[in-house]
C-alpha cells in the first residue's frame, strides 16, 4: 500500500475536522515520546502501547505498516527537496513557521530516515481508527476516530504522562 492509498481516507472534510481535533488533544502527551521534534519506530510503539492503540485497536504488523509508509514520505522529502517542512520551529508569536531544516538535521535525518513528525503521527492514528479490527462494526470513519479519541482518553498513558508532568490531580467541575 502506497502514501496515497493509505491517506486517502483521512481527505474527508469531516475526517480532517476530527483529526485535528485528535492533534489538540494529545499534542501534550506526544511531546513526552519526542526526540529532537520528531518519532521514531520505537517512540511511536511505546505511544500506540501505552494509549491502548497497539494491541487493542491495531496490530503490531498495521502499524508498522503505517510507520513505515508515513516515515518513506519523510526520507524523500529530505533526499529530494532540502526546503521540507520536516523542521519546524516555534516563531516568536508562539504559532508554527517552517524553516530550513540544518545540515547536521538532515544528516541525522538522512542516516535514520525512520521517523515521522507529530502531523503524521495524528494521521497514523486516524488510519489506525479506520483500519481498526476493533472497529469494524462503526461504518461511519468520524464515529471510528471518535471512538479512538475516548480510548485514549481513558488509557493509562493519560496517568502516566500525568504522573512524570508532577500534575495528579484532577479537577472536576461543578460545585
Amino acid at each position: 500500500m502506497n502514501e496515497e492509498e493509505l491517506e486517502k481516507p483521512l481527505l474527508d472534510p469531516r475526517v480532517s475536522k476530527v483529526l485535528s481535533y485528535l492533534h489538540g488533544h494529545i499534542s501534550f502527551y506526544v511531546s513526552t515520546y519526542k526526540e529532537n521534534g520528531i518519532l521514531d519506530h520505537d517512540s511511536f510503539m511505546r505511544f500506540c502501547r501505552d494509549f491502548g492503540i497497539f494491541p487493542e485497536l491495531c496490530s503490531r504488523p498495521m502499524l508498522h505498516q503505517i510507520f513505515y509508509t508515513m516515515a518513506y514520505s519523510n526520507s524523500r522529502i529530505i533526499e529530494g527537496d532540502h526546503r521540507s517542512s520536516f523542521c519546524k520551529s516555534p516563531s516568536k508569536q508562539g504559532s508554527r513557521e517552517l524553516r530550513t531544516p540544518t545540515s547536521r538535521e538532515r544528516r541525522n535525518a538522512v542516516q535514520s530516515k525512520e521517523y515521522i513528525e507529530e502531523d503524521q503521527l495524528v494521521n497514523a492514528l486516524g488510519l489506525c481508527a479506520l483500519k481498526s479490527y476493533a472497529l469494524e462494526n462503526d461504518s461511519d470513519p468520524v464515529d471510528k476516530i471518535i471512538h479512538l479519541v475516548e480510548k485514549i482518553s481513558q488509557s493509562r498513558g493519560v496517568n502516566k504522562i500525568k504522573r512524570m508532568s508532577g500534575n495528579t490531580r484532577y479537577f472536576r467541575g461543578g460545585g
